[in-house]
């Protein structure tokens, strides 16, 4: 993730838990930035592409465009949700990734996978299924309305196993200060 997007995924966290925007220095010591400068060229960044604008008291804020279209989603195979921007109109959830079984893939352990529920497969992808009520993600070959799947071994199943594609990844990541 780039460093301007996870800011701004931070700012959205903390405006939501706390009705108010973070301090420069909070977003430097969360996200393990060394310096506020660092922080503040990101911040003006995302003003110069409208993520953020300045309210009638020249402080910086969410513009609500974009925070209307923030979603919190379920994690299927976890307790836990997730809150990211996505359209509304279209239907999501997040699968943990338990494993590294999609690292060829730079998908790694602890890793989120966004699915968009029901999108038309296209002929190759990744996506979700569910077999036999097991979730499984893989990238994957549709011919003739059955998938066959690159998991730890080939997997064959039929178009009904299909849950949707992964349409993101989403990836926390730990900073340590040297």
């Amino acid at each position: 993730m780039k460093k301007k997007e996870e800011i701004f995924k931070e700012i959205i966290n903390y405006y939501e838990n706390n009705l108010s925007m973070p301090t420069i220095r909070y977003l430097m010591n969360k996200l393990g930035f060394h310096s506020t400068n660092i922080v503040y060229k990101y911040l003006k960044k995302l003003e110069e592409e409208q993520y953020l604008v300045r309210n009638s008291n020249n402080q910086l804020v969410l513009n609500k465009k974009y925070t209307t279209n923030i979603k919190e989603i379920p994690i299927i195979n976890s307790k836990d949700k997730i809150k990211i921007i996505l359209e509304k109109d279209k239907d999501y959830l997040g699968y943990l990734v338990k494993d590294n079984h999609l690292i060829k893939d730079n998908i790694i352990k602890k890793d989120i996978l966004i699915i968009e529920k029901g999108s038309k497969p296209p002929i190759k992808g990744m996506a979700l299924f569910n077999i036999n009520n097991t979730y499984i993600v893989g990238n994957y070959e549709l011919k003739d309305n059955y998938f066959i799947i690159d998991y730890e071994n080939t997997v064959i199943c039929d178009i009904n196993s299909y849950i949707g594609n992964v349409i993101l990844l989403e990836r926390n990541i730990k900073r340590t200060i040297s």
